[in-house]
């Protein structure tokens, strides 16, 4: 308890974001000799919102009361009895050597029995029950392997760590195995020097590479960890046949001799029967040849180092005949020993009996061992056990373990002031029991300790302080137990076997910040849970696809956890398209993104990981990673829809006014305004990089003529090429242009048509006369370019204005030859232009306008003389007898 302060055609593209990553980011620290640590991960059986499970981290801290070891360079062979009697069924209880599943049935040994424990998921607690009284207890693991007495603790809060053991049905060679390989993971903790051989004898009589089942003998360790071979051999025994014990005998005996001769590397032989030898055993006279033939060959292995031995036993008043014998790999003997080389080993004999053994079996067994030495002479130590349990078979082989090793120095060691730093991966976050996070700062409470969320250049850890710790095991009332609670954070995908602490960096420290040993690493199993989000987009209709499937993958999904194993995810798109794609209507396209099992640490390489049976694996390097806990991840597969709208812009026509004669001087995209209309819901980002887009947009769109009308119908070449427009026209009578507009081969929109107004000039002319006034009529001729186009004729304040005329410039001339009275004031002819403004072009269909269209000329003209003719003119005429006669 915590207490606080549909698809088609899939096309696929992608798979996966990384390799597997290598998550050691440390060097792996050895705890120091006689520094116990563990931690594991257990499951709760709560869960988040997001179906996330709340994971126990478990830490125990423990130094060893027993003496640190000095290591002998032991030579061992183990002689296992694997004859057909080796099948017989023997129930027992075995201790359990991992972290017990929720759901086992484990019995606990109190008082001379077992009982049966039941387990409480709401309060994580084991417990059995006597007489109507609940005891508690925690599994610890028995590393002397012999039963503890006390009882559990009636206080629910503070259970009594004891071993768990499982009742086992198993044979007597199932049962043998377990034992023989429990020998060599203990003798590996203490002794990593010694060289082991097993051999296995049955009914053969002679020697067969068959029965040497690890190749003579081999390092206990190798490559830095616990070597495989003696775990896959030793469990591959199967039994049949006799029971030819001097044969076991006489292989150890070989392989010692050819692959130890020499007195530096002390020697052992550790043989191991279920009964009489033989094929009958004791009831027939051969069992007692065959015991006296295992004793023959037990002499030289027990002689001095280098001695002569002569021997021939007797057993049971019988001596071992040449067929009773053993063909050693060298020479070929009778069971009788004659000049035979001694190698001064001891000799250890541990017997699985079905009951109380006879006098004789026990006679048997004592002279094959170091009871007896090479000359028949009783010694005081007792080399001989035997057991009629799993149990009693297993604390038989652990007994022979500290055997190895020479004590050297103080039992165990007391420490002060160290600090417990677990460094969480970071797909992991620390939180309460029932969830909650906690955040760096913060304490908590768990099972009595109060541990601190830190950062540092690390990362986030959880700090616990032990003020003192004392030699003594968790089991029994000593060391020191921690306990947090993580779950994955929401935005990790999930998978298998992965480590919720960061490898070798998480352990214990002293109080100078050195790192004196790192935990074991536990992995859980962290089911898929990940979102694929939709995507829309928006385009300019005749546009290209601004994305390709890859950029459209990583903006839908796109992991945050970069350590993500190869071919976890997959990703694939319904239809494939590209930024040379084109639509032009509304397009979606689905994503499917897969998540397949695959586990973050992989321990199918043979040579970087060593299985540790009901545990985990060991890596070369040294550090432990613990068998995953928690539900699976399986297949999972999401799917989100990127959806592309095309836009169609507004494309609006505007309009021009020219003068008559002019130039059109303007193409059709001139003409045009091009607009986009913002849809509801498309996002500022989206939105202004559309209009950013716009205006390359316009210049690289096609504009097709498809008509030009006008009161004359004109070619499509006249607009093209700048022709002038030859008409007469008002603002009533437009000259209408037609026109496409395509892009890429999609049409954006067809007839748009803009007006060309067309504007004619016009000419004011007036005459003046400034004295007096006169009915004469005046004549004028206007020129344009030198050509006579017009003449008019006014009166004194008269005034024409010529209409539909070019813009350009005129010659007003008056004709003054005959107008001999009156003379034109000022320059006569007079030039004029009917253009002198600047075209304004129309906006928003409004129609443009040009200012001084209309050109004046204003004649004046003064009277010069009164009278019609002059004086040099003038006659005077009188009537003379009736006959007019000028002066």
């Amino acid at each position: 308890m915590v207490v606080f302060g549909a698809i088609v055609s899939c096309l696929v593209f992608s798979t996966g974001t990384m390799a597997n990553t290598t998550y050691i980011t440390s060097p792996y620290v050895a705890p120091e000799t006689g520094l116990l640590l563990d931690k594991s991960a257990a499951t709760t059986g709560n869960f988040n919102s997001l179906g996330r499970e709340i994971y126990k981290l478990n830490f125990q801290i423990e130094s060893s009361p027993e003496p640190a070891y000095t290591e002998k360079l032991y030579d061992i062979v183990i002689v296992v009895d694997t004859s057909g009697s080796m099948n017989t069924a023997l129930q027992g209880y075995n201790p359990i050597t991992a972290t017990p599943s929720t759901t086992g049935s484990y019995y606990v040994f109190v008082g001379g029995q077992y009982y049966l424990l039941s387990y409480n998921s709401g309060n994580s607690k084991w417990y059995y029950t006597i007489s109507g009284t609940t005891y508690y207890v925690a599994w610890s693991p028995a590393d002397n392997y012999s039963d503890l007495g006390a009882p559990g603790s009636t206080n629910i809060n503070n259970p009594t760590p004891k071993p768990f053991y499982l009742f086992t049905n198993s044979t007597r060679l199932e049962v043998t195995k377990t034992a023989i390989t429990n020998f060599i993971n203990t003798l590996y903790t203490k002794n990593k020097s010694v060289k082991i051989g097993v051999v296995e004898f049955n009914g053969q009589l002679t020697y067969s590479v068959s029965n040497d089942i690890v190749s003579g003998l081999q390092p206990i360790q190798s490559a830095g960890s616990l070597n495989p071979i003696f775990t896959t051999n030793i469990y591959n025994l199967v039994a049949g046949g006799a029971t030819h014990s001097n044969t076991g005998i006489g292989h150890a005996y070989d392989i010692l001799r050819t692959q130890s001769n020499n007195n530096t590397r002390p020697k052992m032989v550790i043989m191991f029967t279920d009964g009489e030898p033989g094929n009958y055993g004791f009831d027939d006279d051969n069992g007692s040849r065959y015991a006296a033939g295992t004793m023959n060959q037990a002499s030289q292995l027990k002689a001095d180092f280098g001695t002569t031995v002569n021997s021939n036993f007797k057993f049971n008043s019988l001596k071992a005949d040449k067929i009773y014998g053993y063909t050693h790999k060298t020479t070929l003997t009778s069971d009788r020993v004659l000049n035979g080389y001694g190698l001064g080993a001891t000799v250890y004999t541990i017997g699985l009996y079905g009951g109380a053994p006879t006098t004789l079996m026990n006679d048997y067994m004592s002279r094959v061992s170091s009871n007896y030495s090479s000359t028949n002479t009783s010694v005081a130590t007792d080399y001989y056990q035997y057991s009629t349990t799993a149990q009693g078979l297993n604390n038989a082989f652990q007994s022979i373990v500290n055997t190895t090793v020479t004590p050297a120095g103080t039992i165990g060691k007391s420490y002060t002031n160290l600090k417990v730093k677990d460094y969480i991966d970071p797909r992991f976050q620390v939180v309460t029991s029932t969830g909650t996070p906690l955040n760096v700062g913060q304490t908590f409470t768990s099972d009595g300790k109060t541990g601190t969320i830190m950062q540092d250049a690390n990362g986030i850890y959880i700090e616990w302080t032990i003020s003192s710790l004392s030699p003594g095991y968790v089991s029994s009332g000593g060391g020191y137990v921690a306990s947090a609670y993580v779950i994955a954070k929401d935005s990790f995908i999930g998978g298998n076997t992965v480590p919720t602490n960061i490898a070798n960096t998480s352990g214990v420290y002293t109080s100078t910040g050195s790192n004196i040993g790192s935990f074991p690493n536990p992995t859980v199993n962290v089911p898929f849970n990940f979102s694929v989000t939709n995507k829309e987009e928006y385009i300019i209709l005749g546009q290209y696809l601004p994305e390709n499937m890859t950029s459209v993958q990583t903006s839908m999904y796109s992991p945050s956890d970069t350590n993500i194993p190869a071919n976890l995810l997959s990703y694939s798109f319904n239809e494939s398209f590209s930024t040379s794609t084109l639509i032009n209507t509304d397009k979606s396209y689905n994503l499917t993104v897969t998540a397949d099992p695959q586990n973050y640490i992989d321990f199918s390489n043979g040579t970087l990981w060593t299985p540790i049976a009901g545990v985990g694996y060991k890596r070369t390097t040294g550090e432990t990673y613990k068998n995953p806990v928690g539900t699976s991840a399986t297949t999972v597969q999401k799917t989100g829809t990127y959806t592309v709208k095309p836009i169609v812009p507004n494309l609006e026509a505007n309009s021009r006014t020219i003068l008559y004669g002019d130039l059109v001087g303007v193409n059709l995209k001139d003409l045009i305004e091009i607009s986009l209309t913002r849809p509801s819901g498309i996002v500022d980002a989206n939105w202004n990089r559309l209009n950013s887009e716009l205006a390359a947009y316009w210049s690289n769109m096609l504009a097709t003529y498809t008509s030009a009308e006008e009161p004359a119908t004109r070619s499509n070449t006249d607009l093209a090429g700048y022709e002038p427009l030859n008409i007469y026209g008002d603002n009533s009578s437009p000259l209408t242009l037609h026109g496409d507009f395509t892009q890429n081969g999609i049409t954006i929109a067809t007839n748009i048509q803009p007006n060309i107004f067309v504007v004619p000039a016009q000419l004011s002319i007036t005459k003046t006369v400034n004295t007096g006034t006169t009915d004469q009529g005046f004549i004028f001729y206007v020129y344009r370019a030198g050509q006579l186009i017009t003449k008019v004729a006014l009166k004194d304040s008269e005034t024409v204005i010529l209409n539909n005329l070019k813009k350009g410039q005129y010659t007003i001339q008056e004709d003054t030859n005959w107008s001999w009275r009156y003379a034109v004031t000022g320059a006569n002819p007079k030039i004029v232009n009917t253009q002198n403004a600047v075209l304004s072009q129309g906006l928003n269909n409004d129609i443009g306008t040009i200012d001084n269209t209309i050109a004046n000329v204003n004649f004046i003209n003064s009277k010069i003389n009164d009278k019609w003719l002059s004086a040099t003119d003038q006659i005077n005429n009188k009537l003379v007898n009736q006959t007019w006669v000028g002066d």
